[in-house]
């Protein structure tokens, strides 16, 4: 089944830090989203294995596409063209807050 919404590992990344406007718009999406494998890997980042758990049991929720060739090259094309840009966030999951759910700086 394909997912309406692919999950960025941000919004995610701001729910485990409280923001409750990044909780608030998992819990209105969590039936038509998705993730990717990388965003599984940047929210494991975050965490020491004592508190993984945590992020295991909400990312496992979400179904998980693969990152394949043709998937990575229209993800460049599309960053590319719509100039969307990579944020580097810390491991520890220290990202500045956002004033809503969606950033792209």
């Amino acid at each position: 089944m394909i997912m309406a919404i692919l999950l960025d590992s941000v919004i995610l990344i701001d729910h485990f830090n409280g923001i409750a406007e990044a909780t608030a718009y998992l819990g209105q999406v969590r039936d038509e989203a998705s993730i990717s494998v990388i965003t599984r890997v940047e929210v494991l980042t975050g965490f020491e294995a004592s508190d993984r758990q945590q992020a295991v049991t909400l990312l496992d929720w979400f179904p998980l596409y693969d990152l394949t060739k043709p998937i990575a090259d229209l993800a460049a094309d599309l960053r590319r063209k719509q100039g969307w840009k990579l944020r580097r966030c810390l491991p520890s999951c220290a990202c500045p807050a956002p004033s809503t759910p969606f950033r792209n700086s």
